[in-house]
């Protein structure tokens, strides 16, 4: 009687580690495929605040200017 308990619980374990592994297999496409994504959304913030930068940098400029260049 314990044999047979003891092969129940074996082969219960074998298909619950099958699943398991393809569980684990899902997520790591679901993950791999979300860091993908997650590149791109990098380089879009990355080149935002570059523009961000940008615009800054030539609106000082701009007032600089204007403040200097004395109207008459």
């Amino acid at each position: 009687m314990g044999a047979d308990r003891i092969g129940t619980l074996i082969e219960s374990i074998k298909a619950t580690s099958g699943r398991r592994i393809r569980r684990d297999r899902n997520n790591e496409r679901r993950s791999s495929m979300m860091m993908e994504g997650m590149w791109g959304m990098g380089w879009a913030m990355g080149l935002f605040w570059l523009l961000v930068l940008i615009l800054l940098v030539l609106g000082i400029a701009a007032l600089v200017k204007h403040l200097t260049s004395g109207r008459k």
